[in-house]
């Protein structure tokens, strides 16, 4: 059965380029991680879940025909699905801050971002997502709290076909 995924902007930024810089600076094997996963993905059918704030962010100062670009990428799959923020994400998104703001705040988490982390959250619920791919240890602590399977960089396994085998070498004296 396939699953629905989505990603955060730090994920998605991966994606579409595999140099980006990651909070996991000594992360080894980063664009084979990357590739491997957009491979599993083809091949697994799994819906992707694009939340519309993940995707205002990448588009965020790009120029008009890089934005064109990305939504091109996105748009040629039968895969991925942008997903908006309606009614529904909403009601969620006013439960999950009226939560926040009730204690469950971490003291130095800015509201700017908790806000924003709770509207990718809100779409998440909203839509049935069960794996969430994140380079963000506060978004994926929130996930994980909210039932949603959290993945991040370091999780992507590297595919067998990339690994470095080693060769059987005999020292002779």
């Amino acid at each position: 059965m396939a699953e629905r995924i989505a990603f955060d902007t730090s994920v998605l930024t991966f994606l579409i380029n595999p140099d980006a810089q990651s909070r996991h600076t000594g992360l080894s094997h980063k664009k084979e991680r990357i590739s491997g996963l957009l491979r599993d993905l083809r091949e697994s059918g799994n819906e992707v879940l694009i939340p519309s704030p993940v995707l205002g962010e990448i588009l965020e100062g790009a120029t008009p025909q890089a934005s064109a670009n990305v939504m091109s990428i996105l748009k040629s799959s039968r895969q991925i699905e942008i997903a908006g923020f309606g009614e529904l994400e909403a009601l969620e998104y006013a439960s999950l801050m009226a939560e926040m703001n009730s204690g469950n705040r971490p003291s130095d988490e800015p509201k700017r971002k908790m806000k924003f982390d709770s509207q990718i959250l809100a779409i998440c619920s909203t839509r049935q997502v069960t794996k969430l791919y994140v380079d963000d240890d506060k978004l994926e602590k929130r996930a994980r709290d909210a039932g949603i399977q959290v993945l991040s960089l370091k999780d992507i396994p590297i595919p067998e076909s990339e690994k470095q085998n080693k060769l059987p070498l005999k020292i002779v004296d």
